[in-house]
């Protein structure tokens, strides 16, 4: 994960949702009409909010991106970053997930088929 950091340049810090999943957005037909929990809120990365996104359907990533209107360069950071922050984000899911009492198993399986890439 350091070295695809290390060949990127930083990206410009935005406001960033922190746990961008599906259920925190509301939807009615065919546009947005809130998105809640922002109890992660912070500055950083977008695609941090992309990979969390996506995590679990990495198939609705392309859709995401055309909906966000991402330029070349923020998807080629993008390639970069997303398989870093996707392991990041399902070990910080992993504690959480025990610390509350659910069944981390699903994700940790996903851990161990990210694991088999290289």
């Amino acid at each position: 994960m350091r070295e695809a950091f290390d060949r990127d340049d930083q990206p410009v810090g935005c406001l960033l949702h922190g746990d961008c999943g599906p259920d925190h957005w509301l939807l009615r037909e065919d546009a947005v009409v809130a998105v809640v929990d922002f109890g992660d809120t912070g500055r950083g990365d977008p695609c941090w909010d992309l990979a969390v996104l996506t995590l679990m359907d990495r198939g609705r990533l392309p859709v995401v991106l055309d909906g966000y209107g991402m330029d070349r360069a923020m998807r080629d950071h993008l390639d970069t970053v997303l398989m870093p922050y996707t392991v990041v984000r399902h070990l910080l899911a992993v504690e959480w997930l025990v610390e509350h009492s659910f069944d981390p198993a699903p994700t940790i399986a996903e851990l161990h088929r990210h694991a088999g890439r290289t």
